[in-house]
């Protein structure tokens, strides 16, 4: 299939046919789903016009023997059915539905990542090119649409998909080779390599030593046995492998021996099936450094998820064209952390600097009182014992309107914040700060993910740390020092870790009396804000 045909099929609008297969039942998804590309493929193959029986079809077209056997089992029992449907819709509408229409039995590399993938990968006209855990060959689709004439292979251990990826290829006419064997025991070589591994599952490692990994630096490995001495590989790995430690010795095989060129931090939830973070690994053999680009803030926002458009590729492109490189030496010495964020967004250290740790007097979180729990203990009626939530925070200060209390064990008094303490929340990014101000006689029980930092204030100002905690150098550390796949979490020693600049007592109060001015009059603006839009709602 040339590539207009593709692109004019992208097209296509397909809700008739998913109208026309909505009427048929199945006992489950999977089924559903593998009949309706099934008949898809039919109809789509022989022009619209099917054949009185399956085996004609088979015959005629001469089918493979392993999608036959598919069709065998989901189509023959329904074959009544294709005619009635090829009447329904055009070819074009069926040869759009089965080419461009995901389905749940696998998990679709979105089509925004593939034309990133192939932005990196640069496949060239007339070399190999392969996909491995292929799914539906959603990526080997976009090179065609991308115009690029490579000779593709395609791997998907799982039987019913790959039954999919091979009725894909067939419409697609472009010579693709679609196998069915472990991803671990092919031994061909390719210029360009994808792979998109399976998200969610642990390996165990095969040195003896019972270490636990990651099973992406697998896929990794793999992407390199297959590589030609020239080419070029991407494999889709969980952001966390770029710095977990039980990760550190993969990372160090493939740092020393020079085999990453690229590393590309992506945003969660920018995967359908799965809400994890992202790093894309650009892989080569000879590297003697490696660019990093830290994307987490490029995406385009969607119902459910984030995708990337065409501008954001563009954009992450370009902050690659004018990344910096790091050499492997400066790699190794930063305990082989492969995090984007560690070299491009690392913070300048000022000589003044001084660990958080050595301004705390105490640091605990907050209580982890269950919901059923505290809701025995809220009320309605005015006391001196107050609750703060996640939620009480949101604008870098502490809600006025907080829940009551009836009372409180004492068991929970090492939960309670005092006067001038900093809260800071533990999950999620930008990580939240708050200055506590108390009346004499009211006790501030705080549960949740929210760090009490009571500060030793004859060192530091509490608007001070603020201050810098939320400021651009300050924000950039705490994300540094986050871990976390799905939801990024500041752990306790990260939290003692941050650097802080230690100015005089003098400095600290012009600094935090600016802060504090400028947040009343934001607090102000806001308060202004929500007037204004309350008036918006009382002309009638």
């Amino acid at each position: 299939m040339k590539q207009a045909t593709l692109s004019k099929l992208q097209l296509i609008d397909t809700i008739k046919v998913r109208k026309a297969f909505a009427s048929i039942n199945f006992s489950s998804r999977d089924k559903q789903h593998l009949f309706e590309h099934s008949a898809a493929y039919i109809i789509t193959k022989c022009g619209g016009n099917p054949p009185d029986s399956l085996d004609a079809f088979i015959a005629e077209y001469d089918i493979k023997e392993d999608l036959a056997s598919v069709l065998n089992t989901e189509i023959r029992p329904h074959w009544d059915m294709i005619t009635d449907l090829s009447h329904e819709c055009s070819t074009d509408e069926f040869a759009a539905f089965l080419l461009f229409e995901n389905t749940r039995m696998d998990d679709p590399t979105p089509d925004y990542i593939s034309k990133l993938a192939i932005k990196l990968l640069r496949p060239q006209k007339k070399k190999s090119c392969a996909e491995l855990c292929a799914g539906s060959i959603n990526f080997i689709r976009e090179c065609i649409l991308e115009g690029i004439e490579a000779s593709f292979f395609a791997n998907e251990v799982n039987a019913m998909v790959r039954a999919l990826a091979m009725m894909r290829a067939d419409i697609l006419d472009c010579g693709i080779e679609v196998s069915q064997a472990d991803t671990f025991e092919l031994n061909n070589t390719y210029d360009r390599v994808f792979c998109h591994p399976p998200f969610g599952r642990e390996l165990r490692s095969t040195t003896g030593k019972g270490d636990a990994f990651s099973p992406y630096w697998l896929y990794a490995k793999r992407c390199i046995k297959l590589l030609s001495d020239k080419g070029r590989a991407v494999c889709i790995m969980a952001d966390s492998t770029t710095r977990n430690l039980s990760d550190i010795s993969m990372r160090r095989d493939f740092i020393d021996n020079g085999l990453i060129e690229t590393v590309i931090s992506l945003p969660g939830k920018i995967l359908e099936q799965t809400g994890i973070a992202i790093s894309i690994m650009v892989m080569s053999r000879g590297n003697k450094s490696v660019s990093f680009v830290d994307a987490t803030d490029i995406y385009t926002s969607g119902r459910r998820n984030k995708t990337l458009s065409d501008a954001d590729i563009d954009c992450i492109l370009e902050h690659l064209g004018s990344a910096k490189r790091v050499p492997l030496d400066d790699i190794k010495a930063s305990n082989y952390d492969l995090s984007p964020v560690s070299y491009v967004d690392k913070p300048d250290i000022s000589e003044d600097s001084v660990t958080l740790e050595s301004l705390i007097k105490r640091v605990t979180r907050g209580s982890q009182l269950p919901s059923a729990d505290l809701d025995k203990l809220v009320c309605t009626e005015p006391t001196d014992i107050r609750l703060l939530m996640l939620s009480d925070m949101n604008t870098g200060v502490i809600s006025d309107d907080l829940s009551y209390l009836s009372e409180l064990a004492p068991r929970l008094n090492k939960y309670c914040a005092k006067d001038s303490d900093l809260i800071i929340t533990k999950n999620g990014l930008p990580v939240k700060t708050a200055v506590v101000s108390l009346q004499d006689d009211t006790t501030l029980l705080v549960n949740g993910n929210l760090y009490i930092v009571e500060l030793d204030t004859a060192k530091v100002l509490p608007y001070y740390v603020k201050a810098y905690l939320d400021s651009k150098p300050g924000q950039a550390q705490l994300k540094n020092g986050c871990k976390g796949e799905v939801v990024p979490n500041l752990p306790l020693e990260s939290l003692k870790n941050f650097m802080i600049p230690l100015k005089s007592l003098e400095e600290q109060k012009r600094i935090a009396s600016r802060y504090i001015e400028t947040q009343k009059k934001l607090m102000a603006m806001r308060k202004k804000v929500a007037e204004l839009e309350g008036e918006l709602t009382e002309f009638f």
